[in-house]
C-alpha cells in the first residue's frame, strides 16, 4: 500500500477551510461547509491539502498503522471522503511516469477540455470508474439494500409511466433495456455492481414512491411489514454512498441523471436549498463530461448527442427557474454552452414528452442574451419589452399546448398532456411577473408616473393569471403536486409577494385589492391541500400563514382570504398515469359498512402510545383503509337533538350538493363545501362543549367552581396553527352533524378525515418533543370525543383513553399546570380516573404530584368534585389487592395470604374514611343546599324509580331526587360508585346507612332521573360510569334493573340518534 493511499484510509488530516480559517471561524469540515453556506459564497469553500509523503516508507506505514489504532481508541470517527476529495486524490497522486502524453497531463494537473487546447475528445462519456465494478463485500451490502425484484420492478414501471413525464429526464426505452442487462449480469457468479446504474435505480425508486397508487404502497408495506419511509431512507442512504464513490466526471451522462433526480427528489420534500446544491452537484458533473459542448459529442450515436441535449436542457431551466424564484446565483455560465435544441420527432408519439423543456430552453436563451438577470428592477419600458418577447413565446406554441383555447383532444390518449400544458401556462406567467415584483412590493405614493402604475396594474393582472393557472395544474396534479416542484415554488413565491405588496400598500390604492385578497386565499388553500397529501408539515405553508396573519387589513379583508375554498376532486387518476388511483390521506368515500373494512385503529393508537416509555413498538399500519369507529360513550357536546334535521340539510343544499352532477362528489360533501359551512358544524360542536355567552340556565352546567366550558373554544381557536388539530376538530364537528341528522355521507366523510388523523397522531407521538406537545394531547382527547360521538363500537373511546393516559404520563405533571394541558386535565380527570379504574392496577394518578402540581400555578381552584377524585384514583390499587387475593394459589402458606388480607382492609379502611370525611367536608356542607325528596311525578315518558322491599317483597314507589345543580349530583354518583368499588373488594359488613351494594346502587338509579330532565346529553356521560356500575350490582331481572335499562333507552330516544344501550357494553370493572 502506498503511503498516500495509507495516509487516506487511516486518519483524516483536513483541517478548517480558507475562508474560515480567515474568518477564524469553527468550520465543520464538509464540503461546502455550514458558514460558507451561510455567507452564500458556497463556491469560495476551499480546503488546503497536506503534504504527502514522496516515498511508501514501511516505517511511515507502520506509524500511519499505530495512530489509526490509537484514534479507534479513543473513539475518533474515521470519516469517508467524497466524491470531489475522491478525484482531488487522483489527479494528486497521478506520477509523471503515468503519464504517457501531454493530453493525459493536461487532464492529470486539472484542465477540463477547451477548444484552445484541442481536447474536444479527451473527455469521453460513459468512461469507466475504474474497480467500482468489482463487488465486494460493501458492494454486496449495497446490493441488499435494494427493494425486491418485483417490488423494483413495480416502482420502475411506476416511475416510467408517471413521474418521468414531468420532466422527461431518462429515456423509458433506454432504461428498461439496461435494466434488464443489468438484471442478467447478476445471475453470473461474481457479478458487477455497475455504481453508476445502481445509484441511478436507487434514485428511480425514492422518486417512484412520490406517485405510488395507494393500493400498490399498502401491498409493497405489507410484503415488508415496515412503512414505505423506511425503504426510501434506505435507497436514498444507498444512493448517496454510491454516489460517494464515483469520481466527478467519470460517471457519465448516467451519473448526471442521477445527480438531477436527486435535485428532484430534495425539491418534492420542499428543501429547495438542498435541491439547488444538487443541482450545482450535476451541473458540474454535466460540464465535466461535456455536456454543454457539442464538440464533447463527437463520435456518439444520434441517439447518445440527443439524450445529452435534453439533459443538459433541464438542468438549464431548472438553474434559471430556481435561481430567479430564490434570488441565487446562476450555476451555468450561458455564455459558455453551445448546444442546440433537442429533437421533437425522437419518439413515435405524436406529441413529444420534452416539448415543454425545449419551449423554456429557448425562451431563456432569448431573456438571457437579451436582459441578463431579471431579478435587477427595470423601468417601465424595459419591462414592457420584457412582456413582448415572452407574449411573442407564448404564441409560439402549439395548438396543444397553447394558453387560449388549447387543442385538449389528444389528452385522453396522452394523460400526461394536461398536466404538462398546465405547468408550462404557469411557468409562462411565473417569467412574466418576474420583472413586475418590484412594482408590487414598494409604496406608491400619489406622485408616481402614470407608466409605473400602468406597470402595477398590469402585475395584478398578470397574479390574477397566474393563480388561475395555479389552480387548473393543482387540479391536474393533486395528490401528486410534487412532480411539478418548481410549480409548486412559483405558488410559494406568488403568495409572498402578494403579502408584500399588501404590507407596502399603505395608501390602501393597490389595484383590486379584494381580488389580491382573494389569491392569498387560495394560495393558503392550495398549500394546505399540498401539506395534507405529502402528509407531513410544509415550512412553506408556514411562511405564507404566517405572512398573511401580520397583515395589516380589517376584519372583513380578513374574511376575504380565510372563506376561500379549493375544490378537490376525487375521482381523478395520478397526474400523468394511465390507471386511476385513489389518494390515501383523502380517500374516496363510498356507502359500505365500516365494520367491515379494518381492525381497530384506536388500539393502534394505544400500541403506538405505549411504546413511548419503553420497548421498540409494533408496527402497525392502518393507511387507506377505512374503520369502525364509536364507543359505547357519547362524551359532552354529542347532543345531536335538532329540532328540524331536514332544515339543516336544506340550509346548506346549496353550498354542499347543488350543481356536483360527479357520483364521487356527491357522496362526499364535506369535500366540496365551503369554509364556511365547516364554521357552522365547528361552532354547534363548540355550543354544545362550552356555551360561549352565559344564561339563565348555563350556569347549572358548568362544573370547575363555576367556570364554564372555554377551554374547548381556546382549544378551536388555536387549531390554524396544528394541520393535525385542524383535522382533528373538523372530523368530530362533521362527525356529530351527521350523527344528529342521521346523513350517512357526512358520517363516511368524517370518517376517512379521522383515518388521516388517526395515521398522524401515531406518527406524532413517536417524536420525542412533539409527542409532548399541546397540539397532540389535544388531538388524542379529541379522537375519544370522535368514538363517543360515533357510538358504533364498546371500546374505543375506553381505548383512547387509555392511550391518553400513557401520554399523560409521559409529558409529566408539571406540565399540566398552566394553559391547555392543565384545562384539558382538570376538565377531563373523572374519564382519566374511572380508566384507571377498569385496568384494575395501581395508576401514576395516585401519586402526590399528580393530585398537587396541576393546581400548583393557582390557575383554577380544586373543588368538591376534583378532592373526591383525589380518593377514588386510589382505588385501582386496592382492586389489584383483591385480584391478588382471589388468585393466591393453594400453595401460598397461610401467613402470606393472612398479610396480603390485612394489607387490602388497611387500605379500604383508609379510602373508606376518606370519603367519608370528604362528604362531611364538601358535599354536606354545599354552598347551593342540599339535594331534597320530593314526592313530584313529572309527566313524560320517563316512569319513577321503584324497588322491591328485600324484607317484604314489597314494590316501593321512591321519591325524586331533585339537587341544587348537576355539580353536586355528579359528586355523590361518583361517591356512591367508589363505595361499590371498595365493599366490592372488600366484603366485611358495615354499620353504615348505606352498608351493602344495593343500596347504593338504589342512591345511583334515584338520580338518574335528574341527570335525564335537567341535564344536557354532553354531560349526561359524565355519570355513565356509575350508572353502569349501579346496574352490575342489581340483580337479573328486576324492576330496578329493568328502570336502568329503560333511562338508557329514554336518554338515547331523546337525546341521540340512535339507543345509549351500548352504553351498558365494555365499562364492567368485575374481575
Amino acid at each position: 500500500m502506498s503511503a498516500t493511499s495509507a495516509l487516506w484510509e487511516t486518519s483524516y488530516h483536513r483541517v478548517a477551510c480558507v475562508e474560515c480559517q480567515r474568518r477564524k471561524q469553527r468550520c465543520d469540515r464538509e464540503w461546502p461547509c455550514e458558514h460558507c453556506c451561510r455567507r452564500k459564497v458556497p463556491d469560495r469553500c476551499r480546503y488546503n491539502e497536506p503534504d504527502l509523503p514522496s516515498k511508501a516508507d514501511p516505517k511511515d506505514s507502520a506509524n500511519h498503522s499505530t495512530l489509526s489504532k490509537a484514534n479507534l481508541l479513543r473513539g475518533k470517527r474515521k470519516r469517508r471522503p467524497n466524491a470531489e476529495e475522491d478525484a482531488l486524490r487522483t489527479r494528486q497522486t497521478a506520477s509523471v511516469d503515468d503519464v504517457t502524453d501531454e493530453e493525459t497531463t493536461l487532464k492529470a494537473i486539472g484542465y477540463r477540455p477547451s477548444s484552445l487546447m484541442n481536447l474536444s475528445k479527451l473527455v469521453k462519456p460513459g468512461s469507466p470508474v475504474g474497480d467500482l465494478t468489482a463487488t465486494g463485500a460493501d458492494d454486496m451490502r449495497i446490493l441488499e439494500m435494494l427493494p425486491l425484484q418485483h417490488h423494483l420492478e413495480i416502482l420502475l414501471s411506476t416511475f416510467t409511466e408517471t413521474v418521468n413525464y414531468s420532466y422527461y429526464i431518462i429515456d423509458p426505452t433506454k432504461l428498461m433495456m439496461a435494466y434488464s442487462t443489468w438484471r442478467c449480469g447478476l445471475r453470473r457468479p461474481s457479478p458487477a455492481l455497475d455504481p453508476t446504474f445502481v445509484g441511478l435505480m436507487l434514485r428511480i425508486c425514492t422518486c417512484a414512491v412520490l406517485c405510488l397508487n395507494s393500493d400498490i404502497k399498502e401491498k409493497i408495506e405489507a410484503d415488508l411489514n415496515t412503512p414505505i419511509q423506511n425503504l426510501v431512507d434506505r435507497c436514498n442512504q444507498a444512493a448517496i454512498e454510491l454516489s460517494g464513490k464515483i469520481p466527478v466526471g467519470q460517471g457519465g451522462l448516467l451519473q448526471v441523471q442521477q445527480l438531477l433526480l436527486t435535485s428532484y427528489w430534495h425539491s418534492s420534500r420542499g428543501d429547495f436549498f438542498d435541491c439547488w446544491h444538487a443541482l450545482g452537484a450535476a451541473v458540474r458533473e454535466a460540464q465535466a463530461i461535456g455536456l454543454n459542448k457539442e464538440s464533447s459529442a463527437d463520435g456518439l450515436s444520434e441517439f447518445d448527442r440527443d439524450m445529452r441535449r435534453r439533459t443538459w436542457c433541464i438542468l438549464d431551466v431548472w438553474d434559471w427557474q430556481i435561481s430567479t424564484l430564490f434570488s441565487r446565483p446562476q450555476l451555468i455560465n450561458r455564455h459558455d454552452c453551445d448546444i442546440v435544441s433537442p429533437n421533437l420527432h425522437r419518439e413515435e408519439a405524436a406529441p413529444s414528452p420534452i416539448h415543454h423543456i425545449k419551449l423554456q430552453f429557448e425562451v431563456i436563451q432569448i431573456m438571457h442574451e437579451k436582459f441578463g438577470n431579471i431579478n435587477k428592477p427595470m423601468n417601465a419600458a424595459r419591462v414592457r419589452e420584457f412582456q413582448n418577447v415572452v407574449n411573442k413565446w407564448t404564441e409560439s406554441f402549439p395548438p396543444i399546448l397553447r394558453i387560449a383555447d388549447p387543442d385538449i383532444g389528444i389528452d385522453k390518449s396522452y394523460p400526461w398532456m394536461t398536466a404538462q400544458r398546465q405547468y408550462l401556462h404557469v411557468m409562462a406567467y411565473t417569467m412574466m411577473l418576474v420583472p413586475l415584483k418590484s412594482y408590487l412590493c414598494r409604496t406608491f405614493g400619489d406622485k408616481e408616473s402614470c407608466e409605473d402604475q400602468e406597470t402595477r396594474v398590469s402585475a395584478v393582472d398578470y397574479c390574477l393569471k397566474l393563480r388561475d393557472a395555479h389552480i387548473l395544474l393543482f387540479h391536474s396534479t393533486y395528490p401528486f403536486c410534487a412532480q411539478y416542484h418548481i410549480a409548486h415554488s412559483s405558488l410559494v413565491d406568488l403568495g409572498i409577494i402578494l403579502c408584500f405588496a399588501i404590507i407596502h400598500d399603505q395608501h390602501s390604492n393597490l389595484p383590486e385589492r379584494n381580488q389580491v385578497l382573494g389569491i392569498i386565499g387560495d394560495v393558503l388553500e392550495m398549500l394546505r391541500h399540498i401539506q395534507n397529501a405529502a402528509g407531513r408539515s410544509s415550512l412553506s405553508h408556514k411562511l405564507v400563514t404566517k405572512l398573511a396573519r401580520r397583515l395589516p387589513i380589517s376584519q372583513s379583508e380578513k374574511d376575504i382570504i380565510h372563506c376561500r375554498t379549493i375544490t378537490v376532486k376525487f375521482d381523478q387518476n395520478p397526474p400523468l398515469a394511465t390507471e386511476p388511483t385513489q389518494n390515501s390521506r383523502w380517500p374516496i368515500v363510498s356507502p359500505v359498512s365500516r365494520a367491515s373494512a379494518i381492525k381497530d385503529p384506536s388500539e393502534t393508537f394505544v400500541t403506538k402510545i405505549e411504546s413511548i416509555d419503553g420497548g421498540p413498538p409494533t408496527p402497525v399500519s392502518i393507511d387507506g383503509e377505512p374503520s369502525t369507529f364509536g364507543p359505547h360513550l357519547p362524551l359532552e357536546g354529542s347532543d345531536g337533538d335538532s329540532s328540524n334535521p331536514d332544515a339543516i340539510v336544506h340550509e346548506h343544499e346549496s353550498l354542499i350538493l347543488a350543481d356536483h352532477s360527479d357520483s364521487h362528489q356527491a357522496t362526499n360533501p364535506i369535500y366540496m363545501s365551503s369554509r364556511p359551512v365547516l364554521e357552522v358544524f365547528l361552532e354547534r360542536f363548540l355550543d354544545s362543549y362550552g356555551p360561549e355567552m352565559p344564561s339563565a340556565w348555563q350556569p347549572l352546567h358548568w362544573i370547575h367552581a363555576g367556570q364554564p366550558y372555554q377551554i374547548w373554544r381556546v382549544g378551536a381557536a388555536s387549531r390554524l396553527s396544528s394541520t393535525l388539530l385542524c383535522d382533528s376538530f373538523t372530523a368530530v364537528s362533521v362527525a356529530q352533524f351527521g350523527r344528529s341528522i342521521s346523513d350517512w355521507r357526512f358520517i363516511s366523510a368524517a370518517d376517512r378525515i379521522y383515518l388521516s388523523v388517526l395515521a398522524s397522531l401515531q406518527a406524532a407521538v413517536y417524536h420525542p418533543e412533539r409527542s409532548a406537545s399541546d397540539d397532540v394531547l389535544w388531538a388524542a382527547v379529541l379522537c375519544a370525543v370522535y368514538e363517543g360521538v360515533s357510538r358504533t363500537r364498546g371500546n374505543g373511546f375506553l381505548t383512547h383513553v387509555l392511550g391518553i393516559l400513557k401520554l399523560l404520563e409521559f409529558r409529566g405533571a408539571r406540565r399540566h399546570a398552566l394553559g391547555i394541558g392543565h384545562g384539558l386535565f382538570v376538565e377531563l380527570r373523572c374519564y382519566f380516573v374511572f380508566a384507571a379504574v377498569t385496568t384494575r392496577s395501581p395508576t401514576f394518578l395516585a401519586q402526590p404530584e399528580w393530585k398537587h402540581e396541576p393546581w400548583s400555578a393557582g390557575s383554577m381552584p380544586k373543588d368538591l368534585l376534583q378532592h373526591l377524585l383525589d380518593h377514588i384514583v386510589e382505588i385501582p390499587a386496592l382492586l389489584a389487592y383483591a385480584d391478588r387475593l382471589k388468585n393466591c394459589s393453594p400453595a401460598k402458606s397461610p401467613v402470606e395470604t393472612s398479610l396480603l388480607q390485612e394489607e387490602l382492609w388497611t387500605l379500604a379502611d383508609r379510602i373508606e374514611q376518606a370519603l367519608y370525611q370528604w362528604k362531611r367536608e364538601w358535599a354536606d356542607s354545599y354552598p347551593g343546599g342540599q339535594p331534597a325528596e320530593l314526592p313530584v311525578h313529572i309527566q313524560d315518558n320517563l316512569s319513577t324509580f321503584r324497588r322491591q322491599d328485600r324484607v317484604t317483597g314489597d314494590i316501593i314507589c321512591s321519591t325524586t331526587l331533585v339537587y341544587p345543580d348537576p355539580v353536586l349530583a355528579q359528586a355523590m354518583c361518583y361517591y356512591y360508585a367508589a363505595l361499590i368499588l371498595i365493599f366490592s373488594a372488600d366484603a366485611r359488613p358495615r354499620e353504615t346507612e348505606l352498608n351493602d351494594l344495593y343500596s347504593l346502587a338504589c342512591s345511583i338509579c334515584r338520580t338518574m332521573g335528574f341527570f335525564a330532565r335537567t341535564v344536557p346529553s354532553g354531560l349526561a356521560s359524565r355519570v355513565a360510569f356509575p350508572f353502569r356500575l349501579a346496574y352490575d350490582c342489581l340483580p337479573e331481572g328486576s324492576i330496578e334493573r329493568d328502570y336502568v335499562e329503560e333511562a338508557f333507552r329514554w336518554i338515547a330516544k331523546r337525546r341521540f340518534s340512535q339507543e345509549w344501550e351500548c352504553t351498558l357494553d365494555g365499562l364492567s370493572v368485575r374481575d
